[in-house]
């Protein structure tokens, strides 16, 4: 199941970003799987942040008017010791949550192309720490309730919400 999600999500990047492709569209479509970047990008016009699960051959940089701000490790799926992360949204703030019910709140399965640029793609982490590995942190912006992740333990100066596991190091 998750690797159909993968590939959805590959197209939609591929819709939103096919001019930042460095390689053949083909195979970014067919390059989905366990090790693709996970991507932290900023909207400034709707003041809101996003993840995308990108192929490792995707050259970083704006997407459809939102600018790159992170690659924060590499999807662990595949490998043991793992947990699935999945796309939820509330109101109009989209969140990364280890529920498959999203906390109560709404899982995410909107289609990219529509809506320009949003938070987009379940993937997975490790339980564990270790060699190689990233922490992954869900922050929220105090105040806005804009949710993002990052590897700072210190949330960049906004509030933890929660340790989700641990990335393969980009």
């Amino acid at each position: 199941m998750i690797g159909i999600r993968f590939k959805l999500l590959a197209v939609g990047v591929l819709i939103l970003g096919l001019a930042a492709c460095s390689t053949d569209a083909t195979s970014e479509l067919e390059a989905t799987a366990a090790g693709d970047n996970v991507a932290r990008f900023f909207d400034a016009s709707q003041g809101n942040h996003f993840h995308l699960v990108l192929p490792t051959s995707f050259n970083f940089g704006n997407v459809n008017g939102a600018a790159f701000e992170s690659n924060l490790g590499r999807d662990a799926a595949g490998n043991g010791g793992t947990k699935p992360l999945y796309a939820c949204t509330t109101g109009s703030d989209d969140f990364v949550s280890p529920d498959p019910n999203c906390e109560g709140q709404q899982a995410q399965r909107r289609d990219l192309q529509q809506i320009g640029v949003a938070e987009a793609g379940d993937f997975s982490v490790f339980t564990s720490g270790g060699s190689g590995r990233v922490p992954l942190y869900r922050c929220v912006v105090t105040g806005v309730g804009d949710h993002f992740l990052t590897n700072d333990s210190g949330c960049e100066g906004q509030t933890k919400e929660a340790l989700l596991g641990y990335l393969l190091a980009p």
